[in-house]
């Protein structure tokens, strides 16, 4: 099963509008996605949508203290996933995922670098990454 996971990576800026959110679900769920991982979702730490998709109800965030930044993972419906351990970035750069699927640890790294001081931003995740890293690596770059 970990083997054939279908992961997206979606720069969303901004999803506080349901009508963006029912439209971006509906592609993700077509497209019959396992996890996805989400970056820009500009939610605070005071208001993160209780739910987001029926096809995609697990999410963890890491949201700011204003409207901006934000990442987020989700999990699919039914997916059997034991989750380790979660690291979060309070000002809402990176979400770091240590879980489990079948016995294999899996490591998810979704982050949304800072448009000044990417090196120290970059540095810090790398060292952070390393510290608690599990199993395999899945981190996604910023194009």
């Amino acid at each position: 099963m970990a083997s054939q996971l279908k992961l997206i990576s979606h720069n969303v800026q901004g999803f506080n509008s349901p009508n963006k959110r029912t439209k971006a679900f509906r592609y993700y769920h077509s497209a019959r996605v396992d996890i996805l991982l989400l970056q820009e979702t500009h939610f605070s730490t005071t208001s993160t949508p209780k739910f987001l998709s029926s096809c995609l109800p697990t999410f963890y965030t890491a949201n700011g203290p204003k409207i901006t930044k934000g990442v987020a993972i989700c999990l699919r419906k039914g997916l059997p996933i034991t989750i380790q351990k979660e690291i979060k970035d309070q000002e809402g750069r990176y979400l770091i995922l240590i879980l489990e699927i079948q016995d294999q640890k899996i490591t998810i790294v979704n982050y949304y670098s800072p448009n000044t001081d990417q090196v120290y931003f970059l540095t810090d995740l790398l060292y952070t990454v390393q510290k608690h890293r599990e199993g395999v690596l899945l981190m996604r770059t910023q194009i």
